[in-house]
Parts: structure tokens; C-alpha cells; sequence
């Protein structure tokens, strides 16, 4: 899979980008023109993110764009199916009003997704992430970060904040499986995982508070303290992002090591792609 996706990169578009990238990143505040993939990478390696403007794949067609998109994204990394169907490299983020019963992923809908890291439902959440706009909504849709930093500075700023830090660490969350994203589409599904793993985290508030609701037993007292008190730990955090996002503006995300979400939009027009990939 590796060798098909180098085979068709394409190498005029990628030598135009690495000559001529706007990246704004949260280093500074003015874009800083960069030559080269190497210092973008670094960028996300600094940052945790990067916003890419007027990336220059949108010139025909939506079709074109998204493969511009995948064809860029394989300097980052191999990018990764969204679900079973090996077809799902790029997953198209808008409002779906014919999404299937049962638990409705935040890519579907229109309403706010709360500060949360990708694929924390999956046994092995993706390294990065990138998020394309084809068409922003006309009010709201905004993108925000967090560096999970700046939420362990004030975890470890207390005895109880390190000692639930501790319980994050150690005992395992449950996280329901999306719709969309199962493996088996007639059978509940989630899985196990710590939230915070080294210098990592996985967490998405939605998919572990549902399982909960569907089995209270599944984690105890202590695990519930512990998801309270991050989330006010996220809630009082410095340093949190707010982007807008307009057509053919492109974030690269360290889904290991930031937190992301979005406001609520009432544009049913608002399109996003995504691509998932591990890193090289």
C-alpha cells in the first residue's frame, strides 16, 4: 500500500508547494513563508499544528482537491481507511441528515464538538490528522486547539490533580464505536484505552459518556472524578486556538498531542475532507 501511494505523487504540484507555502502556525502571529515539507514537519513538531492557507489544490474540481490533498499528505505519512472500506482514505466532513441510527459521529453533524483527539474509539488512534476546507459555513463551523500541555500543567498543579492524573493514566476508558465506524454494523462496539499514555492523549468525552450511560459499571467512582476534573481542566486552560477556516485552507494536526473541536453551524453547505495517516 505504501509503494501505490508513492507511485502517484504528483510531483509538479509538490515541488509548486514546497516552494510556496503561507503556514500560520501559533508561534507567531504573521504567516511565515516556508521552503521546504522538513520545516513544516517541524512546525507540527513545535506546535502541535499548522495551518496551511490558500494551499492551491481547489483550481477544477472537488474530485481534483481531494486528490491534490491525499497526493501532498504522503510527505507527512500513510494515510489510514476511516473504517472497514480500504476506499475511505479521504472522508468527506458535512452535515449528513441520512446518517445511520445509532451513535452519529461529530464529522456528521452540525452541532458543537467539544475539545477531543481523533480515533480515540480505535485500538490505535492515527498519529496526524489533516482537515481541508472545500466550503466553510457562512456563520460559525470555527476550529479550536489545545496542547495537551497546557491541561497537565494544571493537573499536576494540585495533589488530587496528580493523583487523578495518575487514575488517567492507568486505568482503562471505554469509547463506543461511531455508526460509521464499526467493524461489525449489527453489533454494539467500543473499546479500551487510557487516556493519557506518555507524552500522549486519547479522549473524546461523547463516546465515553455514552458507554457509561449504556453500562454505569464499566469504569468506577475514582474514573468518574478523574473525567470531571479534566474536563475542568480543559475548560480553565490557557492558550486555546481559534481558527476560521476558508475554502482551500489546510490544518495539519498531532492527534497524539492536541485536543481539537469546533463550534456549531447552522450552513448545511459546510464541507471539510480529512485524512488520516501514521507518521513517516
Amino acid at each position: 500500500m505504501q509503494e501505490y501511494f508513492a507511485d502517484f505523487v504528483d510531483k509538479k504540484l509538490s515541488t509548486m508547494l514546497m516552494k510556496s507555502l503561507d503556514v500560520q502556525n501559533n508561534s507567531s502571529s504573521n504567516e511565515v513563508r516556508l521552503n521546504n515539507i522538513s520545516k513544516l514537519k517541524k512546525n507540527i513538531t513545535q506546535d502541535g499544528y499548522a495551518i496551511v492557507r490558500k494551499a492551491g489544490f481547489f483550481k477544477n474540481s472537488i474530485d481534483d482537491a481531494k486528490q491534490n490533498l491525499l497526493n501532498f499528505m504522503l510527505y507527512f505519512g500513510t494515510p489510514l481507511p476511516h473504517n472497514k472500506d480500504p476506499l475511505t482514505l479521504i472522508w468527506d466532513i458535512k452535515p449528513d441528515l441520512n446518517a445511520a441510527k445509532g451513535f452519529v459521529t461529530h464529522s456528521q453533524r452540525s452541532d458543537e464538538a467539544y475539545f477531543h483527539t481523533d480515533s480515540a474509539f480505535c485500538d490505535v488512534p492515527e498519529d496526524l490528522f489533516c482537515l481541508y476546507t472545500l466550503r466553510p459555513a457562512q456563520q460559525g463551523g470555527e476550529s479550536f486547539f489545545l496542547h495537551m500541555d497546557e491541561i497537565l500543567k494544571i493537573l499536576r498543579s494540585s495533589s488530587r490533580g496528580r493523583h487523578l492524573e495518575n487514575v488517567l493514566r492507568t486505568k482503562p476508558f471505554p469509547f463506543t464505536v461511531p455508526e460509521v465506524f464499526k467493524k461489525h454494523q449489527n453489533k454494539h462496539e467500543y473499546n479500551l484505552g487510557c487516556i493519557l499514555d506518555g507524552e500522549t492523549i486519547r479522549y473524546r468525552d461523547d463516546v465515553i459518556n455514552f458507554e457509561v450511560s449504556q453500562n454505569p459499571a464499566i469504569i468506577d467512582q475514582e474514573q468518574k472524578e478523574a473525567l470531571a476534573f479534566l474536563k475542568c481542566c480543559i475548560e480553565q486552560a490557557p492558550n486555546k486556538v481559534t481558527l476560521k477556516l476558508e475554502t482551500d485552507d489546510l490544518v495539519l494536526v498531532d492527534n497524539k498531542r492536541m485536543l481539537h473541536g469546533r463550534t456549531s453551524f447552522e450552513d448545511q453547505r459546510r464541507h471539510l475532507v480529512r485524512v488520516r495517516l501514521n507518521a513517516n
